[in-house]
């Protein structure tokens, strides 16, 4: 055991020594004559004229200018620098939000889809609103020379509804007052009394990680030294080999119900076109593809598509969502949690009128809670006979 203990100890000595290192490393990496740095949570609300102020805090003298090499890497350290120069606050007002909400506009040739403001408004229209969100972030982090740390930190303490962003904001991710009730609501909406948004229908994924964008707000990432990430399909049929090698134990059903069960809970919004109809990537010339195609180059030594000199898979990007509160500075969000619990809408139902969509389902289930069991025992075997219900539909399908 004290082996163990002094092990352990010259390990925590020598990671302490290790950061020190690398802070100083950083500091020379990102001094330079004019460079700032700018610590996460310093940056404040103002109460006048100033919607953000930003607290910079510049180095001089500490060597070469960022390496374009690691000046990615290195950003995540930013917060641990100490500041060796003059201090600088930079103030973001209303105005200028306002000026960046009209100048994104212009530029979308933005229409306020009439259905955002419903309850359970359609994922392309909060798309719509989503993009001239990412669009007024760029505007300001361009117009005020803002770090990744100010985009991420900084920008999402402005109060938009003190500005014009607040008429675009769709209705379900505004707070509204909550009540307790004896149901949960079906769109999520007040299922947190006090995070009224939370876990609502139509609202981005939560990330256990920040993200990295290249812009820091939306562009595709890219490696450390600012080059493109190696090739997906390469990467994937190296580490994934496809081996045969049957399961006794497990059936193709055990599959088929993850799929089912994940894709009833983080079911992600896909694009469409102005027609409302899926469009293709592959094939077309980049110019000419829709500004959400990210398709992925296909080696011609590929072990499966290289026998069907197949080039390209289609991959897309899912719509943008809306922050609650319409929070600008936050990086992209790349999904639309379409719901957050297990509706079941895929199953057809026993009544006359056939499979139902999400707005039929929340129609009817709560219709249905005028009726539903009370006792917990009840519950309980309602819920069952409803699983039993699902398991034997699959079973239709596939092969135990």
């Amino acid at each position: 055991m004290p082996r163990r203990i002094f092990a352990l100890s010259l390990f925590l000595v020598w990671a302490l020594v290790q950061r020190q290192c690398l802070v100083a490393v950083a500091m020379e990496s990102f001094g330079g004559e004019g460079n700032f740095i700018s610590g996460g949570g310093h940056h404040t609300i103002a109460t006048s004229d100033c919607a953000l102020l930003l607290h910079r805090h510049y180095v001089h003298g500490m060597g070469r200018s960022p390496a374009p090499r690691f000046k990615d890497f290195f950003e995540a350290f930013k917060t641990s620098f100490v500041s060796a120069g003059p201090h600088e606050q930079v103030c973001i007002k209303y105005s200028d939000v306002n000026n960046a909400v009209r100048e994104a506009k212009s530029r979308l040739n933005y229409i306020h889809p009439y259905r955002a403001n419903e309850v359970l408004p359609e994922p392309r229209d909060i798309a719509t609103t989503a993009e001239l969100s990412l669009l007024v972030t760029k505007i300001l982090a361009t117009q005020f020379r803002m770090t990744h740390d100010e985009i991420m930190n900084g920008l999402p303490l402005i109060d938009t509804s003190r500005t014009e962003m607040w008429d675009m904001c769709p209705a379900h991710v505004k707070p509204i007052p909550c009540t307790v009730e004896r149901y949960r609501s079906m769109d999520g909406r007040c299922n947190n009394i006090k995070h009224s948004s939370w876990g609502v229908t139509n609202t981005p994924f939560v990330r256990f990680l920040p993200a990295l964008y290249s812009d820091g707000i939306q562009g595709p990432r890219q490696a450390v030294d600012g080059g493109q990430l190696p090739n997906a399909r390469g990467i994937s049929s190296f580490v994934h080999r496809d081996y045969d090698h049957p399961n006794r134990q497990l059936s193709i059903l055990v599959m088929s119900w993850g799929q089912f069960i994940d894709h009833d809970l983080t079911l992600a919004a896909p694009p469409r076109d102005e027609r409302d109809l899926d469009f293709v990537c592959c094939g077309v010339p980049p110019k000419f593809q829709h500004p959400l195609c990210m398709t992925i180059e296909v080696p011609r030594e590929d072990p499966f598509y290289g026998k069907y000199r197949r080039t390209c898979i289609e991959f897309k990007r899912s719509l943008a969502g809306q922050r609650p509160g319409c929070a600008l500075g936050k990086p992209r969000p790349t999904n639309i949690n379409v719901r957050f619990f297990v509706l079941c809408s895929a199953i057809p139902w026993t009544l006359n009128t056939g499979p139902m969509n999400d707005q039929g389902a929340v129609a009817r289930v709560q219709q249905s809670l005028q009726r539903a069991p009370i006792n917990a025992n009840e519950r309980s075997a309602f819920f069952f006979r409803h699983l039993i219900t699902m398991l034997v539909y699959y079973a239709q399908f596939y092969t135990l």
